[in-house]
This record gives structure tokens, C-alpha cells and sequence, in this order.
């Protein structure tokens, strides 16, 4: 797993990387090894409910690839119950002041070696992972889950499932589509995938405007007249100020944000400097590969960051991000929070619906925030913004759909849930409200202002929606021992929201986002995405203030209700009841003296809460039970007749308050399962008579909750043996509706169905399911939901979406499977009489122009007059009408699963006709009809389309031109003959295929840029029409630059070659000549010419000469003339010599007479005394010499060029 972790500095704004430090510690102590057999993917068990519930609800769009990777996955280990119970039972005395291990917080490490699935099977686990091709990421420090990434075909082989695409409302998402299956021998220890579904969790948080911020006067406006919250406002009303006065303003503390999107991190420091918040900075941890900007759950993060540390200013917050690939980022962020315990108190707010997250999602967070309190983490979770629907999305758009529902991140005994209030000022704003900002925390507000539930939920046209504080019942987890108090509802189940603080559009809170605090802009935003980071922060005064983390405050918070309810704020005005699908506000729960479901305890005097965090007393009792004689068993709902007594442990004061009643859980889970309260006398005893024990053999328990002195205890075991007792099933006009026994709609009207399942007590929650027939066909199955509406008498509801049952009186019939606690039942007949619908032709449309005698394509569809889709038969006949006469122009059938219709009608001549769709009707549907004027045209203009295959080819290259003539008229195309014309020269012709299309090749076009025109000349009914098109022909042309050129024998001379490029020619060209005599060559520098396609290029031609000529002559004559002169010259001095010797004059004479022989030779060299003339030499003339330049595709051309040698 990859992890970058920064501290960015309010002064050094700098990023600063954490180390990832490997920690080694003492063996642990043996667990129990359950691994035992081989593992074997032949061999698997399917794990319940691991189909996400909306994949009934939307279209399949296919299977997805193989190969796609799906990221980051968590998959949950299962401990035992017996250690899951002895985890819990450490939680309690980690709670519980006079406890040994009182705030003796566990480390993951401990909790691993206690706690954790033992060492060799996570071996296994991991091994088997390794095996399937996933890479395992890391393996949780507590061993309760594994983080591991893969593909698609991975995730489809190791679980046997597949993964698919899926839409629902326009949003797409990925999921399985079968059950989740595991091999068996894993099965003990392997929960299962906490999910397989890219459907995100909720951002509680709603932008619920923007005011103009004017920074040189420091105010705020906002033009609608509304406020909104700074942080200054937000410590005036809830009384922060004399704790920061103090220095208790989260100094030393750390509080971690779950997150799944990056932040600007600009939006905090402007926030900090607007309003003036001394702010450290805060820590930035990327886990795993950084998701970017996430829409929607970037605000979320902005938001949560901004606000802790705006109201603990000297805690460092820690974000952490991760990305939601395929599991969800939530998930992957807050266990790596828990796991390695990041910060004693975390921000979650996000929420998804404990009917939706499936049971491996709801009891990994139930292990995770037990985790965290055992390692005295405070886990804080908002607890959504849908009322008292959790599993319907507040700004859908639409009433609540889904029966009441609660947020499963919210609804664990571990954590703190955070709901919403609103501030009552509507009356009077001036009394709590100043006209003007304090210019440097830009603060407004007066005093406390009184509050009322959270709801601005709407039926107004055009804005339904639900926002309003989370609340109600859980469906999973039974009551925690800790939440007791004044309005606590005694219904054995987990109650929430605990708490509450403003949360409401109306006076939202401030926020940068975006670097809109950069231009001038702030943006306000609501939700209990802002109430929970704002209590998490006051947790963190509260570490300061005790010096120690707190784990799961709601010990203290209820305890503390209890003994000074002065210190909260209880509300008591308003509701959060969202409009159901008739738009009446029945969805939620009102407020109340002390606990209600709408705002938990109410908000608080954060001084008071503070500051006597500590002061709770906690003076010890005992509490014992008495109950039935063995053996004896009693119905279900009849009521087991018991007495708690609780006494003091020391003195003689009595106790006050109540006692609750727990059995062991009847679903198997640690957590005891509520069955009643009663009061303590003045005796110290509650007696009574427990009709809502599950069925089954329990052991029974009575927990004493504590008053304003006496802290809570908890009894002796009790066994007792209950029976099941006779169930109703009834249906019934909405969740907590009365009951119906018929009822009407038209056809394709989609229908709530509404099943009431009660014991004939009115006792308790059956459980299980209920299935929907009619006669012998199954019309589905639905869970009983058991957190129910409040006006409901005690029972458990399903509600069916049907549609589609076809005109007639239906007999439908709800049969419950019963469970320990109820038995089976079926209800009497509901009629049903559907009567027909009546029906719209719609998107009645032509395809092309209308033409005579020419078919013209037409198609639409036939649907409800509601809008809805349904299958609908028959078929729709067409008339036309002129002002001569009316024509059938037949009829198409209808497909009957879209509605629509499609095929061809023909108008038998030009004009102006009436066309007339007539449909029907068939057994479910009333007939319609719909008129249209048509313009019938008897000829039609057409247009046309030109195309060169290859826009430049070389010279003598090959082009190929298309046209392709086509007109309105969709089933008939042109005929004829297409002209191609190369300006006014034609090229040839064409003639039409059965697509409109002339093709015309060439290869004669010269080179440079034509203009090619194809003129088609019309028919019958299409009218004439041309086009052009550009072709360039790349070519070349050579020419000396100058005519002619003289050269002497055995000289040389040159000459410019001018090459010009045609069509943008730009290739290589050589050069050659030909023409010359023997001892004349040619040469050209450069040896290759390359054009640019626009400019002349010139290249040297140099013709060279060799042999003798006149000047070699002329020195002959010099030699021959030279030699004459001095053998005279020489025989003259020789005979003039005297010489005695005979011999010797001999000699001389001989050689005199060999000198005057080279005189007289010197001197036949000429004719006379003058030169002679030259030899005529052949190689003198005037030739025609040709210039050949050869590009390198072989385009070749040619110039002449006049040389002229001289002697």
C-alpha cells in the first residue's frame, strides 16, 4: 500500500513526508486455528444478501471486461462470538470509571493477538488470495480484515460470481450480479467482500448558496437577507469562547478525516485568514493512488477539514484520502484510520442505509468502530440527511420511497452519531442577529439562538426533496446498555442520532471551495456532513481537557444527560418527517422532552460539556433478577413476569431510574438484544411482565442504567423458554398506514404495496421475509423492516414496487415465513382492479422529404398518457387527406415491449396533405390518434459531394474522383450521368450506381493546381447540382537559364539550370546531358536538387573540354624556330675555333656539320620565316546539347541548351 503523507504549515504551507515505520511485537498468544481442511474452489458456500438491492431496480448494460482492474477490495475476517463477546466485554471496562482497565486503551497489535483471526489461518487466507492472482495490499495490524487488489476475471474466478454494468436514474455503476461465494474450508474465518459494488455512500452535505465577500471592508452579504455561520458565530452560540480563554482549543490533539477526494488546500488557509482562526496546518495523507478532484466529495472533504480545524484550532486534523475505484474510499480511508490509529478522535460524513449495505458492509463497520473504541478512538459519524428515509437520496428529486431507514456507518453501539438541528430565528431575526461583521472574525451573531429539528424537506413543484436530520431505529443492532435517559424509546434496538448540532441550509455554515475566497465569493453549505466534523472537534477539546482519548464518549455524554440535562439544549419544536410517495410528511419522527428520534439529546453547552466532562458521578450499584420457575414456558407477547432490585453499594440511598431487560441476541451477534424497561419503585424494585422476549430458550438479564448519583450495573442470569405466537399479515395504505382490502389503478401506474406483519400481542418485530403472489405466481420477496414508523403499533412492514399487472380484478395474497417469535401467516385476499390507461402517439417523425410516389420513412411510439413505458399492442394506421380526395396509406404494428413503430408511407402525388395516425387501443389501453401536415414535393433539389482519393499525387500518377449526389428523399436516390470537368476541358464521365455515387479516374492531369468540377444534369425527379474540388498534380519544369554557351577546346564553361516545381513539388531530382562531342563532359553541382515545393531552384551545369589548339601551335612554331637558330649559331663558332691537331680539327668539323644540320631541321619546321597555321580540330563546333532532370518517382523532363566550341 502506498502511503504519502504531508504537514502542510500555515507559515511554511510546505509538504513534509511521514515515515512508514514497520513496528515488531511480543508473540501473541495462541487463537484458535479454524482453517483445517484443504482449501478448495470446487468446494464453496454462498454468503446471504451480497447482490446489491438496486440491481433489481436497474438495467443491465452487460458484463464487464476481464481485464479491468478494480483497485483497492477489502475482505472481512470473521473472529468467533466468543471473541467478538470478550472484545465488547473489554470495551465496557475500558468505559467503566473503578474498572481495572479503565481507559486502559488497546493497541491493533493487542487486539490482533486476543481478538483477531489467528496467524496461520490469515496465512491461509492470504495465501488463497495470492492464488486467485490478487495482489495483497496489507493485512490488517488487528487481523479482522484484508486489504487486495485485482481484475475483474480475478474477482469473477476466486468468488463465482460476475460483475456487470449497470444503470439506474442515468447513473451508472459496476456490481455482481450473483451471490458472492467463498471456498468452504475459509468459511469460519471469511465474512466476505465488504462490497462489490461501485455505488458510492452518500456526501451529507448540501452547497447551499454563495455570498459576496468584500475583502478591504470585511463583510459578508448575502442578498436573499439569510446569515450564515462563521467560526466565531459558531463559538458564541455554543459557547466555546471561555474554553479557548482557557487554552482549551485542541492543543496537543489530532483528529483524523475520513475522506475520498483531494482539496485545494488554498480553500483552508484563505478560510483561516478570512476569519481570522490562528490555524497550524494540518496533515495531508494520500493512501494508496490518489483519487484527484472527486465532484461532490470534494466538497465533503473541504468542509470536514475546514471545520475541525476551525473549531479546535490548536489540534492538528489529519486527512486521509483514498480512492473509490471499485470499493468505496470511505471504507478503504477510515480502516486505515482505526488500523493504525491515526488520531484519538475521526470525522466520518458519509452515510449509506442499513437495507442497502448488505450484512458483510454493516458488520465490518460494526468490528471497525468496536475496534476503534477498544484503541479509545471516537468514532464520530453524521447521521445523514434524508430524516427519518435513509435509504432515499435527498436531492433526488423525489418523495421518499424505501420506508424508514437509518445510516449503517451511524447506527453501531461504538460510535457517536451526529444529527442536525436548525435555528429557530425566523421570527425575530434582528434579536440574535447583528447587521454588521466584527472586522476580523467577520462574526454576526448575538447570543445562543433556540433551535428546532433539522427540516427543510419539500413537495413544491419542481423542488421535492428531503433534506432533513438523520434519525430512527436501527434494524441491526439492539440498544446499547449507555443509552438511557428521559425520551429514550424503549423498543430493545439502537436509537440515534445521540446528539445534534446546527446543520441546516438556513444559517449554513461558511466555506472556501475552490479558490472562491480568492475572488470574492464564499460559499455557505448544510448538512450533518458540517455538525459531525464541528463535534469531533469539541471531542478534542475534551482529550485536552481530561488529558486522555474518551473511545466511545456516548458513556459519559447519556450519563451526563441524565444527571445535568441543564448543560444540553433539548429540542423540543419541530420534526424530521419527509414527504412519502403520496408528498404527506410521515417519513421521520417528532421531537420530544429529553431523547427523540428527530435530534438525539438536542445540542449543548460545550463549555458545560467540557468542562464537567470529568465531574460525572459514578457511585456503584448491585442489581439482581428474579424470574419464572425453571420449566416453564410462556407464548410469545403473553408477557414473563420478572423483578429487578438495585440497590446501592454502599449506604442506604435507593437508586432511581430504570432497569432494561436484555436476552442474548436472537441474530446470533454479541450485542444483547433489548426486551423491555420498566421504573424503579421506591422499593428499589421494577417489576414486571416481558411480552417482548424473542422467541426461543434466553438467558435473561436486567440492566440497571444509573441516575444523577448511582452508576449502572448489570444482574444475574435468568433462563427462560418462549414460544412463538400467531402472526396477522395484513396490507395496509403506506408504512404505518391502516389497513385496505382493495384498491384501483389504471394500468401501468406504479403501485406501493404496503405489508403489515403483526403478532396478535402487537408485541415486538417479526423478522424475516414476506412474499407477494397472486394465485400460483410469485410477484417477489421482500425483508420485513422493523424500525418503524412511530405512530405504527408494534409490527414489522415491507413495501413492494409492483407495475404492470394487465387490466382486470387481481386477488393478491402476502404470506409471511414466520420466525422463533411468530408464526407463519398469510393475508386475505387484496383486490386489485386495474382499469385501462390512456394512451399518447408520441415523437411522431419523417425521415427525409416527402416525395410522390416515393416511400417515406416514419416512425414514433405509442405510451401511456402518464409517461410510463409499458407493453402496449396493436398497431397504428396511417390516412392521408388533400383537398381532393383521402388515402389509406396503411398501417405498422407496434412493438409491444417499447411502444414503438416503424416503416414506410407513400403519398400518391404533390401537395399539401393531412396525415392521420390512428392507433387503437388494445386491452390495456385506450385508442388515440394524432394528425400532421405534410409538404408532398414532385421533384426534389439535390446537393452533392466531391472527393479526390489522394488531394496531391505525382505527375502521371493516378486520381480517382468521387461524387456522390444526394437529396432529402431517403428511399429514392438520383440516376444519371456525372460530367468531370478540368476547368472548361472535360474529363470524362460517370454514370450513378445504386448509390448516387460517379467514379472517374485519370491519369493525363499536368502539373500544378486544377479546379475539378462534376456537373450531374438531373433526372426525372432530382434536379441538377455540381460540385468542385482542388486536385494538385506535383510535377516539375527544367530550362537553362540562358540560350546558348561558348567554350574553347580544352577549356570549360558553365551554365545555370533553372528547375521550377508544379503542385507543390518537393522531391530529389538528378541531373543529365547529352549532345556533347567525344572529349566534351557534363557535371552538375549539386549532384541532387531538392525543391521546396514553392521557390525556383537552380543548379551549376559545368561542361569541361579537352585536345590542342591554336595556342599550341604558335608554341611549336617558338621551338622549331629556336632549333634552326642555334645549330647555326653553333657551327659558326665551331669552325672558327683554331685547331693545330689534325684529328682534332677532324672532329670538329664533324660536329659543326651536325649543328648546321639541327639549324637547317629547326628550319623545314616552317614553310618560311612565318608561323604556321593550326590543324582544323574535330572537336570545334556549335552543338545542341540536352539537359534530362529525373525525379526520384520517376517523372522526367527535358530543356536544350546551345554549346558552341572553338578552336
Amino acid at each position: 500500500m502506498s502511503i504519502r503523507n504531508r504537514l502542510l504549515s500555515a507559515t511554511t504551507r510546505v509538504a513534509l513526508l511521514l515515515c512508514a515505520c514497520s513496528m515488531v511485537f511480543a508473540q501473541a498468544p495462541l487463537i484458535q486455528n479454524r482453517v483445517t481442511a484443504p482449501i478448495e474452489n470446487s468446494k464453496t458456500i454462498k454468503i446471504r444478501q451480497t447482490v446489491s438491492p438496486l440491481v433489481a431496480k436497474s438495467a443491465d448494460k452487460g458484463r464487464l471486461a476481464g481485464d479491468r482492474n478494480l483497485g483497492q477490495m477489502l475482505l472481512m475476517l470473521s473472529p468467533t462470538k466468543e471473541q467478538n463477546t470478550a472484545l465488547e466485554a473489554v470495551i465496557k471496562a475500558e468505559h467503566t470509571p473503578g474498572s481495572a482497565k479503565y481507559h486502559h486503551w488497546l493497541k491493533a497489535s493487542e487486539i490482533a493477538t486476543k481478538y483477531g483471526v489467528s496467524e496461520p489461518d490469515t496465512t491461509a487466507v492470504r495465501g488463497w488470495l495470492a492464488s486467485q492472482g490478487f495482489e495483497v495490499k496489507h493485512v490488517a495490524n488487528s487481523r479482522r480484515f484484508v486489504v487486495f487488489s485485482g481484475t475483474v476475471a480475478q474477482v469473477e474466478a476466486a468468488f463465482h460470481t460476475q460483475m456487470h454494468q449497470y444503470e439506474l436514474s442515468g447513473n451508472s455503476f459496476i456490481a455482481n450480479s450473483q451471490e458472492v461465494q467463498i471456498p468452504a474450508a475459509l468459511a469460519p474465518v471469511v465474512r466476505g467482500v465488504v462490497r462489490l459494488t461501485s455505488t458510492p455512500k452518500n456526501n451529507n452535505v448540501k452547497i447551499v448558496g454563495k455570498a459576496a465577500f468584500d475583502k478591504e471592508k470585511g463583510q459578508i452579504t448575502f442578498t436573499n437577507g439569510e446569515h450564515a455561520i462563521t467560526p466565531a458565530d459558531f463559538a458564541t452560540i455554543y459557547n466555546l469562547n471561555p474554553l479557548y480563554q482557557a487554552g482549551i482549543n485542541g492543543a496537543g490533539q489530532s483528529i483524523a478525516i475520513v475522506a475520498r477526494s483531494d482539496i485545494y488546500s488554498r480553500d483552508v488557509f484563505d478560510f483561516m485568514s478570512i476569519f481570522g482562526v490562528s490555524f497550524g496546518g494540518f496533515y495531508y495523507t494520500i493512501n494508496g493512488d490518489d483519487p484527484g478532484y472527486v465532484s461532490g466529495s470534494d466538497v465533503e472533504a473541504t468542509l470536514d477539514l475546514t471545520w475541525a480545524a476551525a473549531i479546535a484550532p490548536g489540534a492538528t486534523p489529519n486527512i486521509v484520502i483514498s480512492q473509490s475505484n471499485f470499493a468505496d474510499g470511505v471504507d478503504i480511508s477510515a480502516a486505515f484510520i482505526v488500523d493504525n490509529n491515526l488520531a484519538p478522535v475521526m470525522s466520518t460524513s458519509f452515510s449509506s442505509c442499513e437495507q442497502q449495505m448488505g450484512p458483510v458492509g454493516t458488520e465490518f463497520y460494526y468490528s471497525l468502530w468496536a475496534q476503534a473504541a477498544a484503541e479509545g478512538i471516537t468514532a464520530v459519524v453524521s447521521s445523514d440527511d434524508s430524516g427519518g428515509a435513509g435509504c432515499d437520496l435527498p436531492g433526488s428529486g423525489t418523495f421518499a420511497q424505501n420506508g424508514l431507514a437509518v445510516n449503517a456507518l451511524a447506527s453501531t453501539p461504538f460510535n457517536v452519531a451526529v444529527g442536525g438541528t436548525q435555528f429557530d430565528d425566523t421570527a425575530d431575526p434582528s434579536k440574535y442577529w447583528s447587521s454588521t461583521n466584527d472586522s476580523t472574525t467577520k462574526a454576526s451573531v448575538l447570543s445562543y439562538i433556540p433551535e428546532k429539528a433539522w427540516n427543510e424537506s419539500s413537495i413544491d413543484s419542481g423542488n421535492v426533496s428531503l433534506w432533513a436530520g438523520g434519525g430512527g431505529v436501527s434494524t441491526l443492532w439492539t440498544k446499547p446498555e449507555w443509552q438511557i435517559g428521559t425520551g429514550v424509546p424503549a423498543d430493545g434496538m439502537r436509537d440515534l442520532p445521540d446528539v445534534s448540532l446546527t446543520a441546516a441550509g438556513h444559517d449554513g455554515y461558511v466555506l472556501c471551495f475552490g479558490g472562491s475566497c480568492e475572488s470574492g465569493g464564499i460559499y455557505t453549505v448544510g448538512g450533518t456532513s458540517a455538525s459531525a466534523p464541528a463535534f469531533a472537534a469539541i471531542m478534542a477539546l475534551v482529550n485536552q481537557q481530561t488529558g486522555s482519548p474518551q473511545g466511545n464518549p456516548n458513556y459519559v455524554i447519556y450519563q451526563l444527560a441524565a444527571q445535568h440535562p441543564e448543560f444540553f439544549h433539548d429540542t423540543t419544536v419541530g420534526d424530521n418527517k419527509v414527504p412519502d410517495m403520496n408528498g404527506e410528511f410521515t417519513v421521520g419522527y417528532s421531537t420530544g422532552v429529553g431523547y427523540d428520534l428527530a435530534t438525539g439529546l438536542g445540542s449543548f453547552d460545550a463549555n458545560s460539556l467540557v468542562t464537567n466532562w470529568n465531574n460525572v458521578t459514578f457511585s456503584g450499584t448491585n442489581t439482581t433478577l428474579s424470574g419464572p420457575a425453571g420449566g416453564l414456558t410462556f407464548v410469545h407477547g403473553a408477557g414473563v413476569p420478572v423483578t429487578a432490585s438495585v440497590s446501592a453499594a454502599s449506604g442506604s440511598k435507593l437508586p432511581t431510574g430504570n432497569v432494561a431487560f436484555f436476552t442474548d441476541n436472537p441474530l446470533g451477534l454479541a450485542t444483547p438484544f433489548g426486551v423491555g424497561a420498566a421504573a424503579l419503585d421506591n422499593t428499589g424494585d421494577a417489576t414486571t411482565s416481558l411480552a417482548a422476549i424473542p422467541g426461543g430458550t434466553h438467558s435473561l438479564t436486567a440492566r440497571y442504567g444509573g441516575d444523577a448519583t448511582f452508576t449502572a450495573s448489570t444482574s444475574n442470569a435468568v433462563t427462560v423458554t418462549v414460544t412463538p405466537e400467531p402472526s396477522n399479515t395484513y396490507f395496509v395504505a403506506g408504512v404505518g398506514g391502516s389497513t385496505v382490502t382493495s384498491a384501483e389503478a389504471k394500468y401501468g401506474d406504479p403501485l406501493v404495496m404496503a405489508v403489515l406483519v403483526q403478532g396478535n400481542s402487537l408485541v415486538g418485530h417479526p423478522t424475516g421475509s414476506v412474499s407477494l403472489s397472486e394465485g400460483s405466481t410469485d410477484l417477489g420477496t421482500r425483508y420485513l423492516n422493523y424500525g418503524e414508523h412511530e405512530d405504527a403499533e408494534q409490527g414489522s412492514s415491507s413495501v413492494f414496487g409492483v407495475i404492470g399487472f394487465p387490466v382486470g380484478v387481481h386477488q393478491l395474497t402476502a404470506s409471511y415465513t414466520g420466525d422463533p417469535s411468530f408464526n407463519p401467516s398469510t393475508s386475505t385476499n387484496f383486490q386489485l382492479t386495474i382499469v385501462k390507461s390512456d394512451s399518447t402517439i408520441s415523437s411522431l417523425q419523417f425521415q427525409g422529404s416527402a416525395l410522390s410516389g416515393a416511400p417515406l420513412p416514419v416512425f414514433g411510439q405509442v405510451s401511456l398518457a402518464s409517461g410510463t413505458l409499458m407493453p402496449i399492442s396493436g398497431s397504428v394506421t396511417f390516412t392521408a387527406a388533400s383537398d381532393k380526395t383521402t388515402v389509406n396509406l396503411g398501417s405498422l404494428t407496434i412493438d409491444a415491449t417499447s411502444g414503438t413503430f416503424a416503416g414506410r408511407v407513400s403519398f400518391p402525388s404533390a401537395g399539401s396533405w393531412v396525415l392521420t395516425a390512428v392507433y387503437g387501443g388494445d386491452s390495456n389501453v385506450t385508442g388515440t390518434q394524432t394528425q400532421t401536415r405534410v409538404a408532398v414535393d414532385s421533384s426534389e433539389a439535390t446537393t452533392m459531394s466531391l472527393s479526390s482519393n489522394a488531394p496531391s499525387v505525382p505527375a502521371g500518377g493516378s486520381v480517382t474522383f468521387t461524387a456522390q449526389v444526394s437529396s432529402p428523399v431517403v428511399l429514392r436516390l438520383p440516376t444519371g450521368t456525372v460530367t468531370f470537368m478540368d476547368g472548361t476541358a472535360s474529363l470524362g464521365t460517370a454514370t450513378l450506381d445504386g448509390y448516387g455515387i460517379g467514379k472517374f479516374t485519370t491519369t493525363s492531369l499536368t502539373g500544378g493546381s486544377h479546379s475539378i468540377t462534376a456537373n450531374y444534369g438531373g433526372d426525372a425527379i432530382f434536379r441538377a447540382t455540381s460540385a468542385s474540388v482542388s486536385q494538385s498534380i506535383s510535377d516539375f519544369a527544367v530550362q537553362p537559364t540562358t540560350a546558348a554557351v561558348s567554350i574553347k577546346v580544352g577549356q570549360s564553361g558553365t551554365a545555370l539550370i533553372a528547375l521550377t516545381p508544379q503542385g507543390g513539388f518537393n522531391q530529389a531530382v538528378t541531373f543529365s546531358c547529352s549532345g556533347l562531342p567525344s572529349g566534351a563532359s557534363c557535371t552538375f553541382a549539386p549532384a541532387t536538387l531538392t525543391p521546396t515545393g514553392t521557390d525556383v531552384a537552380t543548379d551549376t551545369m559545368t561542361i569541361a573540354t579537352s585536345g590542342s589548339g591554336a595556342a599550341a601551335h604558335r608554341a611549336e612554331n617558338r621551338r622549331m624556330n629556336w632549333l634552326a637558330s642555334s645549330g647555326f649559331g653553333l657551327a659558326g663558332v665551331l669552325l672558327l675555333v683554331p685547331i693545330c691537331n689534325r684529328k682534332r680539327r677532324a672532329r670538329l668539323v664533324v660536329l659543326a656539320g651536325l649543328m648546321l644540320m639541327l639549324g637547317l631541321w629547326g628550319c623545314g619546321g616552317s614553310s618560311s620565316s612565318s608561323p604556321k597555321p593550326p590543324p582544323p580540330n574535330p572537336m570545334v563546333g556549335t552543338y545542341s546539347v540536352t539537359v534530362t532532370a529525373t525525379s526520384g518517382t520517376g517523372s522526367a523532363h527535358a530543356a536544350d541548351l546551345s554549346v558552341t566550341i572553338t578552336q
